[in-house]
């Protein structure tokens, strides 16, 4: 008889002993038969090596009494716990005998391909009302992973419930190297804080660490198990054991949209909570998650969420057994080692510090967010149902408290010099110049100091100042204005004119230093489209420019010890897709600037702990996917395209049904084409900018930006991609879209100072102007009428606008409208006596007549949000649907 397999064919009390079903590190399973009831059992037994260990055994008897205690019907049913001396074996050897689940176990089902969402969640919803009933009774399992979730005749029971606290040697089974099962119980016996023990892949950070644990462990492990059922991958995987682990302690895996882009945002939001590394962040009981799967299940049957496929890692390639055998003989050691330098108290003086991410916040909602001095609080603001709220947190955990909200936009936010209280600037369509405000850090009422603000406020070292930028509405002039610390005397400190500007944003702030003797802003330059960091002296005003040269750049943070500022930008070259770039660390007074981030998330803005240590930004990463559907309403069909298509421009083409498309290829914006139903891809373009894309009416060319030998331009090519020829140098395009008559084409720039729309030949010229703040020109069908965003003056309100082509004049204006922020579609209806467009819920597209009436929503979806939009002649849509994460993150080690 094979070591691997020797009880089998013996005799233990009552039950005769079959095949071998499985082995691990704390013992053997059997099949075996019941003699005296004549009912076939799983036989569980404490391996040989483990027999004369009185603690091992004794814990094995706990364990498996305490389990017996529980009833539930997706528990594993123990029926007898015993010892007997099996024929031919010579000592006693102890067993439990429990029911014999026939099914085959969650993994197997993964790498089958087998499940679809539905049962997926049917099955891990059982689970999880059986995890609730032990952890109610005080059981944790410390061992989740889909090799001990067993699926047959429709249900899901657990396996190996309370028993993974016994486990000591990782199984000689083939397994990934992130997969090792540790413990590790220094200097004796017993489960103690210092302990690491579980799966590795599907520990928890608190086990990872060897910290105590409680139910919440297994919700994060239930959360792996979750994300790998959706996205067919695991969310922690490394090179090795030690580098798992140090993954799921600090590290925040890949969004499941990356992954799978159709997974419903709900599930997605579930996984993030029970993912969440603090186990105050997490969901506080297991019922809870039950009931969130329940919900989502119910709202796949009724379709308001979209069903779809899970997905599944392919098995891994066979491997040495005695190679693994050898490996699983020095993981333990390995790995405690290994973990132990890792996680050292780290020398700060040393270069070699590893660049480290936290994610404070999980929504994926987050437009902006702060870090206080102390670092002990983040207040940020979030977006939820249409409205922004401003919040306060802890930065380690705790429930979040809203300080104020608004049906408009925060415009930036600041901690005051103590950390008393915070600034904030809301814009509203009524007051469209912006207010600032000032409210307790702890809550409470909030003032209201000044009108007139662009930007988040920066304040003196001494707190008695601030400083912010304005963008004065007579001549589009941009100015750093400097006010007391209640908004008295606001005057303009210094001020620039086209073509150089301040940029005016949220996530755009000067910076006073440390000192308080300089103030620090980034300037562009419309005409050369580049910017730049400039120091400007607080007493004379004098001018201080470094010569680094970036593409764009809006918020920047000085160091607190004053050697250096951080900003948030992007060198040419780089693609962004406008919200925000890497970080950049500018060391002063001189230095060659150094690059922070180096990964493919985008960083808006940027704040700094007292002890520079740490910096908070908000990131974000958008995802989107290609669909068609009819604007009537019906089914919606997803294309066969990555998830980078169509997020910067979709575009059809009008002489056949045949759509053009941008989409990211590594980091260089491409144009491609495909048929309708997904056939015959093709690349048009290699390198283009963010700007849009147009056909011609005859589909023979398509229109675009592009930056060649040094200058940004707008472009024509055939449909095909060649002979391409410059239309018209402009500095920065947006919004393209074609004329019907194919003998013009619009597009939005800020070349006259604000932004407006031109009209240009498709033959080339001189683009003319056709109307100042008038942007996302959508001509009508006739070509008679533009529709856009405009406004009467800087001081007016944002409203959808109907202007004359030929003049320019409005026509009609749409008050009751907060568009889509970014570059939301706007497009005319067929028989152009409507628009169709988005707003800033993004969700859905709404219908409203040209020369007014009432509103209709025309979609009806509840997750994805729409990127960009395009209609068909025939009434079919083309849709780039996904998500846009925003998220604050801590980053340490940064310098």
């Amino acid at each position: 008889m094979s070591a691997s397999a020797w009880l089998s064919g013996k005799t233990i009390g009552r039950y005769r002993v079959g095949p071998l079903l499985g082995r691990g590190g704390m013992g053997e399973v059997y099949r075996a038969e019941d003699l005296e009831l004549q009912r076939p059992v799983a036989l569980k037994v404490l391996p040989e090596a483990l027999v004369g260990d009185a603690d091992r055994l004794s814990r094995f008897k706990q364990e498996a009494r305490t389990a017996s205690a529980l009833n539930h019907p997706h528990l594993v049913s123990i029926y007898e716990i015993g010892e007997a001396v099996p024929d031919g074996v010579g000592h006693k050897v102890h067993f439990i005998a429990m029911e014999l689940v026939q099914g085959e176990t969650l993994r197997q089902l993964f790498d089958s391909r087998r499940l679809d969402l539905k049962r997926t969640l049917d099955y891990l919803a059982q689970a999880a009302d059986a995890l609730a009933a032990a952890h109610a009774a005080g059981i944790v399992h410390r061992d989740l992973k889909p090799e001990n979730l067993m699926v047959g005749d429709g249900y899901a029971k657990v396996l190996d419930f309370g028993l993974a606290k016994l486990r000591k040697d990782p199984p000689v089974a083939a397994q990934a190297a992130g997969d090792a099962t540790v413990t590790q119980i220094p200097g004796g016996s017993g489960t103690a804080p210092g302990v690491v023990m579980g799966t590795v892949g599907y520990m928890s950070p608190e086990q990872a660490q060897g910290m105590a644990v409680d139910h919440r462990s297994d919700i994060f492990s239930f959360g792996c198990i979750l994300y790998e059922a959706t996205t067919g991958a695991r969310p922690f995987s490394g090179a090795s054991a030690v580098d798992t682990l140090h993954k799921i302690i600090y590290v925040q895996p890949s969004p499941i949209v990356q992954l799978a882009p159709a997974a419903p945002t709900e599930l997605q939001r579930i996984v993030r909570k029970c993912l969440a590394k603090s186990p105050d962040e997490r969901y506080q009981s297991m019922k809870e998650v039950a009931l969130d799967l329940r919900d989502l299940r119910r709202e796949l049957d009724s379709g308001s969420a979209p069903a779809m496929a899970t997905a599944a890692i392919p098995a891994a390639a066979p491997r040495s057994r005695a190679l693994l055998i050898g490996m699983a003989a020095v993981l333990v050691v390995a790995i405690i080692a290994a973990a132990a330098w890792m996680w050292r108290p780290r020398d700060p003086a040393s270069s070699a510090a590893q660049l480290t991410f936290e994610r404070i916040t999980n929504s994926g909602n987050v437009i902006d967010a702060v870090i206080s001095g102390d670092g002990k609080y983040v207040a940020y603001v979030e977006s939820a149902a249409g409205r922004q709220g401003l919040w306060l947190r802890q930065t380690r955990g705790g429930r979040p408290l809203q300080l104020a909200q608004t049906d408009g936009g925060f415009w930036g936010i600041t901690f005051s010099a103590d950390a008393t209280s915070i600034y904030y600037a809301v814009k509203v369509p009524a007051e469209p110049r912006g207010v600032l405000f000032n409210i307790p850090t702890l809550g409470g009422s909030a003032r209201a100091l000044l009108t007139g603000i662009d930007s988040a406020v920066t304040v003196s070292p001494d707190g008695s100042r601030i400083a912010y930028y304005r963008v004065e509405s007579a001549d589009g002039s941009s100015s750093i204005v400097i006010a007391g610390a209640g908004g008295e005397s606001p005057t303009a400190f210094v001020t620039r004119r086209d073509p150089e500007f301040f940029a005016p944003a949220f996530y755009a702030a000067p910076s006073w230093s440390p000192d308080g003797r300089r103030i620090a802003a980034t300037i562009r330059n419309s005409q050369t489209r580049t910017a730049g960091l400039v120091l400007f002296d607080v007493n004379d005003r004098s001018e201080t420019a470094f010569p680094a040269v970036f593409a764009n750049a809006t918020f920047l943070r000085w160091m607190p010890d004053g050697s250096g500022i951080v900003v948030s930008g992007r060198v040419p070259g780089m693609y962004s897709s406008g919200n925000g770039g890497q970080l950049y660390l500018q060391p002063f007074p001189s230095g060659e600037l150094q690059r922070i981030t180096t990964d493919m998330l985008e960083y808006r803005n940027a704040s700094v702990t007292a002890d520079g240590k740490h910096l908070l930004s908000v990131t974000f990463e958008a995802t989107s996917r290609l669909s068609v559907m009819p604007l009537s309403g019906g089914e919606e069909t997803l294309l066969p395209e990555g998830r980078t298509a169509g997020a910067n421009g979709v575009a059809w083409s009008p002489a056949e049904p045949r759509m053009f498309y941008l989409k990211l290829v590594g980091s260089k914006l491409q144009i491609w084409t495909m048929n309708v139903d997904g056939t015959d891809q093709r690349e048009v373009v290699a390198d283009v900018r963010p700007s849009g894309i147009a056909v011609s009416p005859d589909g023979r060319s398509v229109f675009y930006s592009a930056e060649r030998e040094g200058s940004i331009g707008i472009w024509r090519a055939r449909s095909d991609g060649s002979d391409p020829r410059r239309l018209a140098e402009v500095n920065d395009p947006t919004s393209l879209a074609m004329a019907p008559d194919g003998r013009s084409l619009y597009f939005t720039s800020s070349k006259a100072g604000t932004p407006a729309t031109f009209r240009l030949s498709t033959d080339g010229g001189e683009p003319a102007l056709v109307a100042r703040l008038f942007e996302r020109a959508a001509p009508s069908p006739d070509g008679k009428l533009l529709a856009g965003l405009y406004r009467a003056d800087l001081q007016s309100a944002l409203t959808l606008g109907v202007l004359d082509a030929g003049t320019g004049k409005p026509v009609n204006t749409i008050t009751d409208f907060m568009p889509a922020s970014g570059s939301g579609s706007i497009a005319w209806t067929p028989d152009g006596q409507s628009l169709l467009f988005t707003t800033s819920e993004r969700l859905n597209i709404w219908k409203h007549p040209a020369m007014g009436g009432t509103r209709e929503k025309v979609t009806n979806f509840s997750d994805l949000g729409i990127a960009r939009f395009a209609l068909a002649a025939d009434g079919t849509v083309l849709l780039a649907r996904g998500t846009a994460l925003r998220d604050a993150v801590l980053i340490s080690n940064f310098r």
